[in-house]
């Protein structure tokens, strides 16, 4: 074997090594569609593929198309997929720190949710390890609102409505007003609306214009309430095995995410805020009354909340409420 031979070899070797490396691909499922989570998470892909000159190449799967809503987590926890992302106060019944940001007017506007997520993330990293999972970044919803087909001027006006929920902070929320909470899918609200099944809704502008609100309700009270995150999580041990300059380049790409995702739900929130107007519902403020009203609620459902998450959670709510 002649030189030239053995060089020949030798580049051969490392062009097969340095294939392998940019052949290494991974997946990524969603549940929402086409909304400004999924653009996020569409540019936080091409800026992990640029920045490792594809070296990591993850194909989205969005709306649910690989799995359902709750099957997510479970799948990136047990290695079906790589990357996924959940709702995380979804996951209160396995460690209520999850839930916090979904506690009724705990934290109601941008400031309040960037300095509640500052105290739990922290929490949400201790116990996504134990489960061989990372949060690589977390974005807000932007703060709910009220629709309805009557306006609302206090918590008496929701007693005895049909008030739709989804999970079990929701559905005490609508206890503690006097409502009848009502478990309903998402997509099934229209149809509530129009057959009675349901007469109030807290959703954010942004999902109101989803499923065009302004065809079954002529109110949008803007409370606040809570700004709930959608998080992207990955196998922690797959996340691992990339070489470091990879992982650093996805560290950086998700930091940016998140910072251009919390301005992404301001700027929906105003939109959409806008839209509903277009459409003819009344964007309605809320009397300084029926805030106070729902703050005693909500004061009410965190000391509640404390019961059940115990020394961390109690920590928490202590060092969020110091000034």
């Amino acid at each position: 074997m002649n030189l030239l031979t053995k060089i020949a070899m030798t580049i051969g070797i490392v062009l097969a090594v340095v294939s392998t490396a940019q052949a290494e691909k991974w997946n990524m499922a969603t549940y929402y569609g086409d909304n400004f989570q999924t653009q996020n998470v569409i540019k936080f892909l091409e800026d992990v593929e640029n920045a490792t000159g594809k070296n990591l190449e993850i194909t989205l799967h969005s709306n649910a198309t690989l799995f359902k809503a709750n099957e997510i987590k479970r799948a990136v926890q047990t290695g079906n997929v790589q990357l996924g992302e959940i709702l995380i106060n979804g996951y209160g019944n396995e460690n209520p720190i999850l839930e916090v940001d979904a506690i009724p007017f705990l934290a109601n506007d941008y400031d309040a949710a960037k300095k509640l997520y500052k105290l739990q993330k922290p929490l949400i990293d201790e116990f996504f390890e134990t489960q061989g999972l990372r949060l690589l970044y977390a974005v807000p919803w932007p703060a709910q609102g009220f629709l309805s087909k009557v306006p609302l001027n206090s918590v008496a006006d929701m007693k005895g409505s049909k008030f739709r929920t989804a999970g079990p902070l929701l559905a005490r929320f609508g206890e503690l007003m006097g409502a009848v909470p009502i478990n309903m899918p998402f997509g099934d609200v229209p149809q509530g609306f129009e057959t009675g099944g349901v007469d109030t809704f807290m959703t954010s502008a942004a999902s109101s214009v989803e499923i065009q609100a302004w065809d079954f309700v002529n109110y949008f009270t803007t409370v606040g309430g809570m700004l709930p995150k959608a998080g992207v999580i990955v196998n922690a041990k797959e996340f691992d095995s990339l070489p470091e300059d990879v992982r650093a380049a996805v560290l950086k790409a998700a930091a940016t995410a998140e910072t251009r995702g919390w301005q992404m739900s301001a700027k929906v929130m105003a939109e959409t805020t806008e839209t509903l107007r277009s459409h003819g519902v009344k964007i309605a403020k809320p009397t300084p009354e029926f805030m106070s009203e729902l703050r005693k609620i909500g004061d009410q459902m965190t000391q509640e909340w404390i019961k059940k998450a115990g020394a961390p959670g109690k920590e928490l709510i202590e060092r969020y409420e110091t000034k």
